[in-house]
Order: structure tokens, then sequence, then C-alpha cells
């Protein structure tokens, strides 16, 4: 394998250049005479090209459905912060009455086991 390494480096550089410039050229060549893909977009593209206002149009129906679609998302967060706002209320209040039923519960027994 070394030896194969050795012969490769052994060519002129000018042998190199001429290389290149073939590989180069058959590229160029293969560029100019291959016919394009039909994905050019513009003026001179064939066959199903829009204009540029029916791109406008497009962008702006686009751009209006995004909008409705993050409004009505926005509603709707809106609409379950409430709801969970509404029922931590009705937890805390829950929890504020058995709190205070707790402390009288309490005070009731410390009254009974109070050493007269």
């Amino acid at each position: 394998m070394l030896s194969q390494i050795s012969t490769l480096r052994s060519f002129p550089a000018e042998f190199w250049a001429a290389a290149a410039a073939f590989i180069t050229g058959a590229v160029l060549i293969a560029k100019k005479f291959l016919p394009r893909g039909a994905s050019r977009i513009g003026p001179h593209a064939s066959g199903s090209g829009i204009t540029c206002a029916e791109f406008h149009a497009a962008m702006d129906a686009t751009r209006d459905r995004i909008d409705a679609t993050s409004l009505a998302l926005a509603n709707k967060i809106e609409q379950k912060h409430n709801q969970v706002l509404t029922k931590l209320d009705r937890q805390g209040a829950s929890f504020e009455r058995r709190l205070d039923r707790l402390e009288s519960n309490l005070a009731r027994l410390d009254e009974r086991t109070q050493l007269h």
C-alpha cells in the first residue's frame, strides 16, 4: 500500500494540473448541455410559475391563517388559565374551612384536657 502512495506522488505537477483542467472542462460542458430541472422560479421558469401578485396573495392568506390560529390558541389558554384560578379559589376556600374546623376542634380538645 505504501508503494502505491509513492507511485501517486511520482507524477509531475503538470500531470495533476492537466487532470484538474480536464475534469473542470468536463463538468462545465456537462452543465452546458444537460437539461436543467424544473426547479427554477422566476419569469423564465418553464411550466407552472406563479406571478409575484399571486405569491403575495398566498403569503397574505397564510399570514392571516397563522394569526387566526395564534389568536384562537391565546383565547383557549386564557380560558384554561381562568378555569385553573377558579378551581384554586374553591380549593383554597375549602382548605380554609377545614383548617378553621381543625383549629376549633383543637381548641375544644385543649379545654377538655386542661387541669383545673
